[in-house]
């Protein structure tokens, strides 16, 4: 078990939907030891090259990811659900 403490950090909060952050966040770490691919793949069917475009590895688990990775993930979405 953890205990996790979240700050809002204002520093990127106009670069992306905060809605979507966080639903990412909560998907991403919803599955137990999955990849994150594995857990985001039935909201965003080309997750695996969002996530090559964001430079973040295909075996990829949550808790290796760090923040700014979620942030620019977050960002790659919304222009992709444009």
């Amino acid at each position: 078990s953890a205990l996790v403490k979240f700050q809002r950090n204002n520093k990127n909060n106009n670069k992306y939907n905060s809605l979507l952050f966080q639903e990412i966040i909560r998907k991403s770490f919803q599955g137990r030891r999955k990849l994150i691919k594995n857990t985001l793949k039935e909201s965003y069917r080309d997750i695996s090259a969002i996530m090559e475009n964001c430079n973040i590895p295909d075996n990829s688990r949550p808790e290796n990811v760090t923040l700014e990775q979620f942030c620019e993930l977050t960002y790659a979405i919304e222009k992709y659900k444009s």
